[in-house]
């Protein structure tokens, strides 16, 4: 394992002065910390936009008014930087007069991750590596991915003598074009470099002091978790954690670096470890609970229907077909589910076609109904593997405060289960699963 410590921060810690001169702070504290990751800045306050949402704004209307806001928002936070932020996102706007599609969108986008870099290796005199020296990325389907020609490139750059500033969020295709990961992509940019060094912990600084055990605009009082591991927090990062971009654990686990949850603010304080395992609590068999809305659902039933060969194949290909991506698929005897996220189906358009298509290669003797406004909860923890009699516990659970459950789906591996409800339930499903094994 290499000494070295990759350290990330995110949008809120550069979003104003003091939030800069505590990462300067904090990378002074120790020379191991020879990577930083930096995020485009977040909000001043709960009533700004982050300069992300402000780039996407410019990208759709180009209204001057915003470049000129975004522009202030660097000097608020980088003083004496106004001139310097301006001619570049200039300069970047009349590059990308060519591109169209993605390709404009993400050019734009990027450049909050971008000006961040530049500002802060100045600001902390640390060396600026552009995302193109490392990271090389493919598109598929809309979906950027990281090739692992980066993890020699990354090597090479970084394990020269020095101290270094890279940009989150974005990398760069084959024909030298940026794309941009999904929203807090910064922590897939940091996680993939700690991998590729091997480096001894990903410290992952954010304006959250950790990991709790919910979230705290459901549950005010919500704990702390001081230790979990990857798999735990994979499954909370997917069931709505937002602390951590879920594809940013598959670099770490697989080289077992160990993740530093930690506030940015209220450094030197001890976070949330994420690490390969740890010992569990056999009382307590859930470690934390997640909440996510906006999912939905097509729910297909017809009499024989398990005994209809290639019958789930067919049905996914209708989505597949679509370039839509399914969550997951509950089932009984006779019918089957497709969860999936209500965004992806645009202005709804598409939902009747979907039904049509679906009856179209099954047949029309099933029926086919479409469930709008799902939450899911996910209920985690390592201890649920072999506990008897939780999952119904947490239905009565859930039933004695008058909340019905849409569908239910857990793995062969028991390391989590899924509870649809309806949005309207879930704050209130959230209390009622902490009230009962969290507090």
């Amino acid at each position: 394992m290499n000494s070295i410590k990759v350290c990330k921060f995110g949008g809120g810690s550069n979003a104003s002065p003091n939030g800069v001169s505590q990462i300067k702070r904090i990378m002074n504290d120790d020379l191991s910390r020879r990577v930083v990751v930096i995020s485009a800045p977040g909000r001043p306050s709960p009533s700004n936009p982050k300069v992300t949402d402000m780039l996407i704004a410019y990208a759709k209307t180009k209204e001057e008014g915003t470049l000129e806001s975004i522009v202030g928002r660097y000097e608020s936070s980088y003083p004496g930087s106004r001139i310097r932020v301006e001619t570049r996102l200039r300069q970047r706007i009349r590059n990308s007069e060519g591109l169209s599609g993605k390709a404009y969108f993400d050019s734009i986008v990027s450049m909050g991750e971008e000006l961040s870099g530049l500002e802060l290796a100045r600001t902390l005199d640390f060396v600026y590596v552009d995302p193109q020296a490392v990271l090389r990325v493919s598109c598929n389907s809309g979906r950027t991915e990281i090739l692992s020609v980066s993890e020699e490139m990354t090597r090479n750059r970084f394990n020269q003598r020095g101290r270094f500033v890279l940009p989150g969020f974005f990398g760069y295709n084959e024909e030298g074009i940026i794309a941009t990961f999904s929203r807090g992509g910064s922590d897939l940019t940091g996680s993939f470099v700690a991998a590729a060094l091997d480096a001894e912990v990903y410290e992952n600084f954010t304006d959250v002091d950790g990991v709790f055990a919910a979230n705290r605009n459901i549950v005010t009082d919500a704990r702390k978790i001081n230790k979990l591991t990857f798999k735990e927090m994979r499954d909370l990062s997917y069931g709505g954690f937002g602390v951590f971009h879920p594809e940013a654990i598959g670099p770490v686990s697989e080289k077992m670096v160990r993740v530093h949850i930690r506030g940015t603010s209220s450094y030197p304080s001890e976070g949330t470890y994420v690490v390969h395992d740890r010992l569990s609590d056999p009382t307590k068999p859930i470690v934390g609970v997640a909440y996510g809305d906006g999912f939905c659902s097509f729910d297909v039933e017809g009499f024989g229907l398990n005994e209809n060969v290639g019958v789930m194949r067919r049905i996914f290909q209708v989505f597949e077909d679509r370039e839509i991506s399914i969550e997951f698929s509950p089932s009984a005897i006779d019918d089957i589910s497709v969860i999936l996220k209500e965004s992806q189906l645009g202005d709804g358009d598409c939902i009747d076609e979907i039904i049509r298509d679906i009856h179209r290669t099954i047949g029309n003797k099933v029926t086919v109904d479409f469930q709008e406004h799902l939450a899911s909860l996910v209920v985690a923890g390592k201890g649920l593997k072999g506990s008897r009699g939780v999952s119904a516990d947490i239905q009565s659970t859930l039933a004695g405060r008058g909340i019905n459950i849409q569908f239910i789906q857990q793995g062969a591996r028991e390391r989590s289960i899924i509870y649809g409800v309806h949005r309207s339930d879930g704050p209130d499903a959230v209390n009622a699963i902490y009230d009962k094994y969290l507090r």
